[in-house]
C-alpha cells in the first residue's frame, strides 16, 4: 500500500511537469538554490522524491523548478537539497579571505551565537585543549542490541539547541544503536573537569541528552563514503552556555580553504600512546589538493568534489573514534570584530593515522548546507 501511495505522488508531481527541451540525462546543471548539480530523472533523485512526498507546495514548486530536461522521464537537476534555501550575498567590502559567513536559516543560530569561544589562543600528534575550547564538540553514546551501554564510538558538532552534526557511517553502526549526545565534555573520566593549583577552574557539569532521531544522507554510500553526513535530532533543546555552544555552517557558496590552509580538527579518538584520549585534542592539519590526495588514495577509496583532504604530516591526523567530528576553519572577521569558527568538514575516512603522505578524507559541509537545513524541523 505504501508503495502505491509513492508512486501515486510522484505520478502526480510528472503530470504537473511541462515538456522542457534543455539538458540531456547525466549532464551538469545548477539548481534553483546555485548549486551545481547533475540533471537526472526525478525518480532517482532521492531528495526531491523524498521532498515531493511530503506534498509540501514549496517542494512540488522547487521541483518544478529544478526541471532540466526530458528524455523518455521527467529530469530534474539533483543537488542537496530538495527544497529552496535562501542563500547569502557576500559583502564586497571584505577580503578575499573572509568571505565566509554562516548560514541563514530560522532553526540555525546566527553570526552572534555562533562559531564562538572564550579561548581563541589525544587526536594522533595532537595538544590538549583548554575547558572551553570547542565548545561545540559532542561524543555520541551507543548501546548493544540487547540494551548495554557500548560508550563512546563517535564525535560530532553541536549546530543548534536541537541538533549535531555527525558522519552517517556513524549513524549506522552494525549491532549498535546511537543512544545519546554528550555535551560540555573535556576528560571522559571526571563528573566534572576542573584546571589548576588552589585557585581551580571548573566547567559546567556535562549534559547527557537522549537521541530522538537520526538522520543519514539518503546517498550515503558505505563501499564510497560518498555523502557521508548525517543529522542527530536531540530529544530536547540545550541552552548555550560557556561550554556548550554551536559551530556555523557555512554557505552552499562558500569558497573552499586554499591548499596549504592549516585547518584545525579535535576530539577523544586514538592517539599515538592509547585506544583513545581521555581529554579533549586538537590537531592542525593542511589541506591537500584534489589532485594530489587522489594519487595518494585512489585504490583506497574515490575521492570526489563534494569532500576535503586534509593532513599527510608524520604523526598528525584525525583517527579511529573521532569520527563524525568537525574539521574546523576559523575566520579573524574584522568587521565584525572577532574569531569566528565554521565546520568546513565532517571526519570520513582514511588510510593510516598519522601516516606520512595519506591525508584524512573529510566530508566537505558547504556542498550539504541546503541538505543539513532541510531536513531540521521545529
Amino acid at each position: 500500500m505504501k508503495l502505491i501511495l509513492i508512486n501515486v505522488v510522484i505520478l502526480h508531481f510528472i503530470l504537473l511537469l511541462v515538456y522542457v527541451k534543455g539538458a540531456t540525462r547525466n549532464s551538469v546543471c545548477i539548481t534553483p538554490n546555485n548549486e551545481k548539480a547533475t540533471c537526472i530523472p526525478v525518480s532517482s533523485c532521492h531528495v526531491i522524491k523524498s521532498a515531493i512526498l511530503t506534498r509540501n507546495s514549496s517542494a512540488l514548486d522547487f521541483a518544478k523548478q529544478s526541471q532540466c530536461g526530458y528524455d523518455t522521464k521527467p529530469l530534474v537537476c539533483c543537488g542537496s537539497a530538495g527544497y529552496s534555501v535562501p542563500t547569502i550575498i557576500f559583502d564586497s567590502s571584505q577580503s578575499s579571505s573572509n568571505k565566509i559567513v554562516p548560514m541563514k536559516h530560522r532553526l540555525l543560530p546566527d553570526r552572534n551565537a555562533c562559531g564562538i569561544q572564550d579561548h581563541d589562543d589525544r587526536i594522533y600528534g595532537g595538544q590538549n585543549t583548554t575547558l572551553d575550547e570547542f565548545p561545540w564538540m559532542a561524543l555520541i553514546g551507543y548501546k548493544e542490541v540487547d540494551g548495554s551501554d557500548a560508550g563512546f564510538q563517535c564525535g560530532g558538532s553541536l549546530i543548534s539547541q536541537r541538533y549535531v552534526l555527525t558522519a552517517a557511517h556513524c549513524i549506522k553502526v552494525t549491532g549498535l544503536t546511537p543512544s545519546k549526545v554528550r555535551l560540555g565534555e573535556w576528560r571522559i573520566s571526571t563528573t566534572r573537569d576542573c584546571l589548576g593549583g588552589r585557585q581551580q577552574v571548573c566547567s559546567d557539569p556535562i549534559v547527557d541528552v537522549p537521541i530522538q532521531k537520526s538522520i543519514s544522507h539518503p546517498e550515503y554510500r558505505k563501499k564510497t563514503h560518498d555523502s557521508d553526513i548525517a543529522l542527530i535530532r536531540m530529544a530536547r533543546r540545550v541552552a548555550n552556555t560557556d561550554f556548550i555552544r554551536p559551530i556555523c555552517i557555512p554557505t552552499v557558496n562558500s569558497p573552499p580553504p586554499a591548499t596549504g590552509a592549516k585547518l584545525t580538527t579535535a576530539g577523544w579518538g586514538a592517539t599515538e600512546l592509547d585506544y583513545r584520549s581521555d581529554v579533549k585534542l586538537k590537531v592542525q592539519v593542511p589541506v591537500v589538493d584534489q589532485r594530489s590526495c587522489f594519487s595518494r588514495l585512489a585504490r583506497y577509496g574515490p575521492i570526489t568534489e563534494k569532500q576535503i583532504c586534509a593532513g599527510g604530516d608524520n604523526g598528525k591526523d584525525s583517527c579511529r573514534g573521532d569520527s563524525g567530528g568537525p574539521l574546523m576553519r576559523v575566520i579573524d572577521d574584522t568587521g565584525f570584530a572577532q574569531f569566528q569558527w565554521f565546520v568546513e568538514g565532517v571526519v570520513s575516512w582514511g588510510v593510516e593515522c598519522g601516516a606520512q603522505g595519506f591525508p584524512g578524507v573529510y566530508t566537505r559541509v558547504s556542498r550539504y548546507a541546503n541538505w543539513i537545513v532541510s531536513n531540521m524541523a521545529d
